[in-house]
């Protein structure tokens, strides 16, 4: 009988990734020890953080070296441009591209996260991310902190994938919008999780502009507005193909009063956002309204409309455009909804763009 080669530690004798992980812990096997950096009781805890799954992973890759970056693939035989994809100076590393780049480097020394950032910044990129967790760690605000630094890494690993795959360009403006739209998220999530809000998470993150306007994630009851108004919009990014829809809804007996769909290009899904919610406020100022309560499932749109930030180059005359008809209302809230509570503005859009609907009003 010939030899062959099998996997001793899987009954088929075929190799597997469960069955490596299974024998690494049946032999006590842990990559990170008590010695090691970060330590088994450091990833024990940071494991039980409560921030999003996304980042957790996201952080522990960051840390295990395991994000396929550009100087990190050109070592290994690929073809590839190993420069920084904001500064094309340097090499694309870790310790680079999230923290010595000229151009992310504002980031860390400005905001809320600029004293818990660690000094050294010469050092291992592994040690200063450990000791970045650790310094919010010792803050009362902790939860919120490292909402904020998740986020910021996350968006930052976003923006350069749109920048190295996708031919997009450095946008300030982008970055703040993307970092701002996880920081609702996070905030969403944390609200599921407690109910009941500790002092620092009860606060409004969105800083009013006047009386007249206000901005919240969860739902209220009806407070004194005309209309509600759902909007969503519908985008195909193969061909740019777009829809925008929205509901005009009494707010007393919920019926719809009114509504419209249009098919359109665009070059974004948030476009197609801002699309939607300019075409809903054009019509209630047309029939009259002026005290309206708008409702979108995007957080980023919502964070958008409700600061005044520099909006991405790509949408910025959209965006302002819509605040200019905001500040002729007497009364505006923006609120972050769920899918389920658009349905009726969602299929509007995805039927425009899909071409059953091109222009339509009611």
């Amino acid at each position: 009988m010939d030899d062959f080669v099998f996997w001793n530690f899987s009954l088929d004798g075929v190799f597997s990734v469960r069955s490596a992980y299974a024998m690494l812990l049946r032999n006590n096997h842990n990559v990170a020890s008590p010695a090691s950096s970060p330590s088994a009781d450091w990833w024990k805890h940071f494991w039980g953080l409560h921030i999003l799954p996304r980042f957790k992973v996201f952080i522990w890759k960051l840390v295990r070296q395991g994000l396929p970056l550009a100087a990190t693939l050109h070592q290994r035989g690929m073809s590839i441009d190993p420069s920084c994809s904001f500064c094309h100076l340097d090499p694309e590393t870790s310790s680079h591209l999230f923290r010595d780049c000229p151009v992310i480097a504002h980031v860390w020394t400005s905001g809320p996260l600029r004293t818990f950032c660690p000094t050294h910044s010469a050092g291992l990129f592994v040690d200063w991310c450990v000791c970045f967790v650790c310094n919010i760690l010792s803050s009362p605000l902790h939860n919120a902190l490292l909402d904020l630094l998740g986020s910021i890494l996350w968006s930052i690993w976003g923006i350069r994938n749109g920048i190295r795959f996708r031919n997009a360009v450095w946008d300030p403006g982008a970055l703040s919008v993307m970092v701002q739209g996880w920081e609702s998220r996070c905030m969403a999530a944390q609200l599921l999780r407690r109910p009941i809000l500790s002092p620092h998470l009860r606060k409004d993150p969105i800083p009013l502009k006047s009386p007249a306007w206000s901005s919240s994630l969860i739902s209220v009851q009806d407070m004194g507005f005309d209309v509600w108004i759902l909007f969503d919009g519908a985008w195909d990014a193969s061909s740019n193909n777009a829809g925008i829809g929205w509901i005009i809804q009494d707010p007393s007996s919920l019926l719809c009063i009114g509504g419209g769909a249009q098919a359109c290009i665009l070059g974004s899904a948030l476009q197609a956002e801002l699309s939607a919610c300019l075409g809903a406020i054009k019509m209630a100022l047309h029939k009259g309204f002026s005290r309206l309560m708008l409702c979108s499932d995007c957080a980023v749109l919502v964070c958008l409309l409700s600061r005044d930030d520099i909006a991405p180059v790509a949408v910025s005359w959209m965006v302002q455009e819509i605040r200019e008809l905001l500040r002729l209302l007497s009364k505006v809230s923006i609120r972050k909804v769920s899918r389920r509570l658009i349905a009726s503005a969602h299929d509007l859009a995805t039927s425009a763009r899909e071409r059953k609907l091109l222009s339509y009003r009611f």
